[in-house]
């Protein structure tokens, strides 16, 4: 599935990164779908043979551009946040990313 959302993005070794739009609450909130290669190719604690390489896709809300997105994520999340505060552990929550169409994404939350 990695290889296949690598290509459906267009994404390079020149070109990591690609702008997504994700659905939190039916609003849409500004993201980035990136693709990281473990390659191992400098490795700190383990040997380059000890782990395999891989290709990861992950999503990511960082910085001012995206202080929207992590309000609506922090919004999204605050009932486990309590949950959190008061029992010292999370609630035992996922959540799911969709992909609707084109760059949108859907995030529902699942038990």
């Amino acid at each position: 599935m990695t290889s296949e959302y690598i290509d459906y993005f267009g994404l390079t070794p020149d070109k990591l990164e690609e702008e997504i739009t994700l659905l939190i609450g039916g609003k849409p909130a500004p993201a980035r779908i990136r693709w990281s290669r473990g390659n191992r190719s400098n490795p700190h604690f383990l040997e380059k043979e000890a782990l395999p390489k891989r290709d990861v896709l992950f999503f990511h809300w960082t910085g001012k551009a995206y202080e929207k997105t992590q309000l609506m994520m922090r919004n999204l999340f605050y009932e486990d946040i309590n949950f959190m505060s008061i029992n010292g552990s999370l609630p035992d929550r996922r959540i799911q990313f969709h992909h609707l169409e084109s760059n949108v994404f859907l995030v529902r939350i699942v038990q």
